[in-house]
């Protein structure tokens, strides 16, 4: 399981009514995600959306030139050490 699944058709509303009840890191994979799906032209160009299931989470960052939210993501997605909210704080920084 090494690339995240972006569902295409994801509904926002959604995501916002459970981030109270998501831990940390899941809260970091959801913003990821959304930031994703917002960004999918920028990433994909002319490209098949659906190409976004295939790209890994440093492709699609580096297309986004967004270090500081590939670190966050990597972090929270591939390694065991704690997230904490200031990494949440951190991830939410990024999008603005």
């Amino acid at each position: 399981d090494v690339r995240e699944k972006c569902a295409i058709e994801s509904n926002v509303k959604e995501v916002v009514r459970w981030m109270p009840f998501l831990n940390n890191r899941q809260k970091i994979r959801k913003i990821f995600q959304k930031q994703i799906l917002k960004n999918k032209t920028t990433i994909v160009g002319n490209h098949n959306v659906e190409e976004l299931e295939y790209l890994t989470a440093k492709e699609c960052c580096d297309k986004l030139m967004a270090e500081k939210m590939k670190t966050v993501y990597e972090k929270a997605r591939y390694t065991e050490e704690e997230i904490t909210s200031e990494d949440v704080k951190t991830m939410k920084a990024v999008l603005k």
